[in-house]
């Protein structure tokens, strides 16, 4: 289990790489990231997130080249704020395969995200700048050895001098379902 936080970022990516790097970050790598989400939920009904993502499946291409679905078991606090997950995790060869098995087992699509992960290091720590299309510019912060705790990831997002929005537990995905469901 490990928790992370994720919160928009209010600057533009030049500014923000700016921002990360004054902090001693290095950026490290960029790579591409697309998911999809699928469900055997109804398409009928706005579901809350709680219900759909204990009942979604997530397929997973990085880079073109490295494919996998993934099973999330979200541990949420009496805000309905995710604090800790489990993953299950299997490689799988072909995306596209995946994708058209998933359609063929009548599971639903319910959200598309692409992404472009801006991954910079500082002695070990890593941080994420999500560019995700079609919502803008988001920070992710996951625990490790440094910082274990929603509180201590949020206190050390603070830190960085870049403005940030007041959300630290943002659902990337859900947002999309919501815009694409509005």
């Amino acid at each position: 289990m490990f928790s992370e936080i994720t919160v928009q970022i209010m600057f533009g990516k030049e500014q923000a790489f700016a921002a990360i790097q004054m902090e001693g970050f290095r950026h490290v790598k960029t790579c591409t990231m697309h998911d999809v989400y699928f469900t055997h939920l109804s398409r009928s009904k706005v579901h809350d997130y709680k219900e759909l993502i204990a009942n979604s499946v997530l397929l997973r291409r990085v880079n073109d080249d490295y494919n996998k679905i993934i099973y999330k078991h979200k541990f949420f606090d009496e805000n309905g704020n995710v604090f800790s997950e489990d993953k299950q995790v299997c490689k799988i060869e072909c995306w596209h395969d995946m994708t058209k098995i998933m359609g063929l087992a009548n599971f639903n699509m319910w959200c598309e995200k692409k992404a472009q992960l801006h991954i910079f290091e500082r002695a070990g720590r890593e941080i994420c700048i999500q560019d995700i299309k079609g919502l803008g510019l988001f920070l992710e912060i996951e625990g490790d050895k440094y910082t274990k705790s929603i509180t201590e990831l949020v206190n050390f997002a603070q830190r960085l001098r870049m403005p940030l929005g007041e959300d630290f537990h943002l659902k990337l995905p859900y947002m999309l379902y919501l815009k694409n469901n509005s």
